[in-house]
């Protein structure tokens, strides 16, 4: 009798492991749908705003101007700003939330591509203050995985969609 509710036990998990399984795209969605509308996930389109999405950009930094997306993640008390270039590739800043001295610079211990190491910022943006750091992607399916220290960035922004900035943009030249 043990054996039987052992195997029929083994069954049930196997078959609800397949389940999950197969419906993992729906599971994902209904996730999406549900951090969404618990705020956990707020998106934020700026439109051809004059605020320099990169305030921080310090000496060697651009400083740039234009539509990009911000996304707040109260949970993980951060912020991410992002927009697409015209080459296709993705520039990004991500904001952690901190109390710091504005203006003030910290060097990491992790270095970019060029062999340099990266630098936090501390700036002010939406209403907080916080360290910045920012990259250039790839393009927009890029995942920027990446920790700082104390901070960490584990952004995958293939689902981010940037072709409502782009329909914006057109529809304002209209």
């Amino acid at each position: 009798m043990k054996s039987l509710v052992k195997l029929s036990f083994t069954v049930l998990v196997v078959l609800g492991a397949a389940a999950i399984y197969t419906q993992r795209a729906v599971i994902s969605d209904s996730y999406t749908q549900l951090a969404a509308s618990a705020g956990l996930r707020d998106e934020i389109y700026h439109w051809n705003t004059t605020e320099a999405w990169d305030q921080s950009a310090g000496e060697g930094g651009p400083s740039e101007a234009g539509n990009f997306i911000e996304r707040y993640f109260p949970l993980l008390e951060l912020t991410v700003r992002a927009k697409k270039k015209l080459d296709g590739s993705l520039l990004a800043a991500v904001y952690f939330h901190d109390d710091c001295e504005v203006g003030a610079i910290v060097m990491t211990q992790v270095y970019d591509y060029r062999g340099e190491p990266f630098e936090l910022f501390c700036t002010s943006f939406s209403g907080k203050v916080g360290w910045r750091v920012g990259a250039r992607l790839l393009d927009e399916n890029s995942s920027w995985f990446e920790t700082y220290g104390e901070y960490s960035v584990r952004l995958r922004f293939a689902d981010w969609d940037f072709s409502i900035l782009e329909k914006y943009a057109r529809a304002l030249e209209l």
